[in-house]
């Protein structure tokens, strides 16, 4: 048997070039394709987990081997990267693949009028979407998809031609902008899309987001001053830290004691409310206290409480109802212990 996870990749990479091959004269198609290549990355990062996490429900080789059985959809698969492997999708990735995968569900449905300006969306639909993914391959999943990163980067480049559809639209935002920026509006280049619209608001000294008006896609980063030299540096959400100025490195993992304020007094008998997972990305214990607010340290969302699981006690940024009954992200409560 050939080598599944090969397979599904390379399937997944060309139903990604046939989408830009009929952005043009068939949209349509272009959405459907571009949809079905984002599910099977998902499902190329479980299977090469373990088969059994792309299989829906009775999990067998053979059948498995000959092909004859129910895959996970997206929402399983999203759950299964992030509970399973713990290598979930961000919020902003799931945002944008949703949201081409309700496009998708329109144009299987119902009618498509295969206007420009229906062009110019799914243009940003799609930039949106493979920032995301784009990120999730050479980034987060890189060690296991390494061997595809000149296609990947071949694909990256055929983009340009997406980004031609929103140039009009840039073209009349550029009086808001200008206007906005004599307001005291600050405007950096958006990473999806290129042109220089994105809005950039500071939040809690160290945590900024930027907002796109020309695509609408969210960034969220750090900014970190360096131990060593001082230096400012902008840092991805999920990334590992390293200066711009004198290359020193903090890994991901230790980046919560740049944000890490909760300062309970436990021998009191003070609750500590952090490290809390986060209701957003399902990050498990990412959520640290900083400035009486609560930031995930994988995701950069931010909440204003923390709430516990009912059953298990989880903090968590997320509003839970019935958790003590249906569980958290982290366990499945009463109902799951007593089916055990």
């Amino acid at each position: 048997m050939a080598d599944p996870f090969k397979a599904i990749t390379e399937n997944a990479l060309e139903f990604l070039e046939s989408a830009l091959d009929a952005f043009g004269a068939q949209p349509k198609n272009s959405v459907i394709t571009f949809y079905a290549a984002v599910e099977l990355f998902l499902k190329a990062r479980l299977l090469r987990e373990h088969w059994t996490l792309v299989v829906r429900r009775e999990a067998e080789l053979r059948t498995f081997q000959d092909g004859d059985f129910e895959s996970v959809n997206y929402k399983e698969a999203r759950a299964r990267l992030q509970n399973v492997l713990q290598s979930g999708l961000s919020e902003e990735a799931h945002a944008a693949f949703e949201t081409v995968r309700r496009h998708r569900n329109r144009m299987l449905h119902f009618f498509h009028d295969g206007s420009d300006n229906e062009r110019a969306k799914i243009a940003s639909e799609q930039l949106r979407a493979w920032y995301a993914l784009n990120r999730l391959l050479t980034v987060q999943w890189a060690p296991h998809f390494d061997s595809w990163k000149e296609r990947v980067a071949a694909i990256e480049k055929r983009l340009t031609k997406h980004r031609g559809y929103l140039k009009a639209k840039f073209d009349d935002l550029i009086p808001t902008i200008d206007e906005k920026k004599t307001a005291g509006s600050q405007f950096g280049k958006c990473e999806s899309c290129g042109f220089p619209s994105a809005e950039i608001e500071v939040e809690l000294d160290l945590v900024c987001n930027a907002k796109c008006l020309v695509c609408d896609h969210r960034d969220f980063w750090l900014e970190i001053t360096c131990d060593d030299c001082d230096e400012k540096t902008r840092t991805e959400a999920g990334d590992d830290f390293k200066c711009s100025q004198c290359g020193h490195k903090v890994p991901f993992d230790e980046l919560a004691s740049y944000l890490d304020q909760d300062n309970a007094d436990i021998r009191s008998g003070e609750e500590q409310l952090t490290p809390a997972n986060c209701g957003w990305c399902d990050g498990y214990q990412t959520v640290f206290t900083y400035s009486e607010k609560y930031v995930c340290i994988s995701c950069l969302e931010i909440a204003d409480s923390i709430y516990f699981c009912g059953w298990c006690n989880e903090p968590t940024t997320k509003e839970l109802e019935d958790s003590y009954l249906t569980g958290c992200s982290h366990c499945e409560g009463r109902f799951g212990w007593k089916d055990d």
